[in-house]
């Protein structure tokens, strides 16, 4: 049972539990900033409360998945309780890539926005303009990289463009004859 659990999940598994984390956050958030409006930080029955919300928003069929997405939640769960908020959410954005905005058609909406409920506190626009500001600093990195391998592959087209294509020089006259008695060995066992 013990390695079971700490199996060690593919890239593909990871991108796909990652998207899944990513649709059930802005929910997950939510709820957080509906009760800690109410009543201050979560405690551990208003945290379960919250991961069973956001998780409602998704459709996990695989058990497998299921798992994956708990220990995701868990993760969050204990640096929010550790740490505090501020740094649970930069976990998720920095390791999943969340975003407290739905994906819709017509654009991008937060929760709140989809309740009708556009009200933004100073403290709550601080943490968009933190949550955005992180993702331009990973999506600028991530530009930063491409433009560097694409430069890279270009000086090296570049080159093969510029150069003839390069051929054995022949052999010396010590090789050339070395290489002929070679031949005529292999023929002569060919023969035999």
């Amino acid at each position: 049972m013990e390695a079971e659990d700490t199996k060690m999940i593919t890239q593909e598994e990871f991108a796909t539990v990652s998207e899944l984390f990513r649709k059930a956050y802005p929910y997950f958030v939510h709820e957080i900033e509906r009760v800690e409006e109410e009543r201050g930080k979560l405690n551990d029955f208003q945290l379960m409360l919250a991961v069973s919300r956001a998780k409602e928003s998704l459709a996990i069929v695989n058990w497998d998945y299921r798992k994956m997405i708990n220990m995701v939640f868990d993760g969050y769960v204990d640096i929010y309780k550790e740490l505090g908020r501020k740094e649970a959410d930069e976990w998720a954005i920095v390791t999943f890539g969340c975003s407290r905005y739905i994906k819709r058609t017509d654009g991008f909406a937060t929760v709140a926005e989809e309740a009708k409920q556009v009200e933004y506190d100073e403290e709550s626009l601080r943490i968009l303009l933190n949550e955005l500001s992180l993702q331009m600093e990973a999506k600028e990195a991530e530009l930063l990289h491409l433009y560097e391998e694409f430069n890279r592959l270009q000086r090296i087209a570049e080159t093969l463009k510029t150069k003839p294509p390069v051929s054995d020089p022949p052999p010396d006259g010590e090789e050339a004859v070395q290489q002929q008695e070679e031949k005529d060995d292999e023929s002569a066992k060919d023969d035999h």
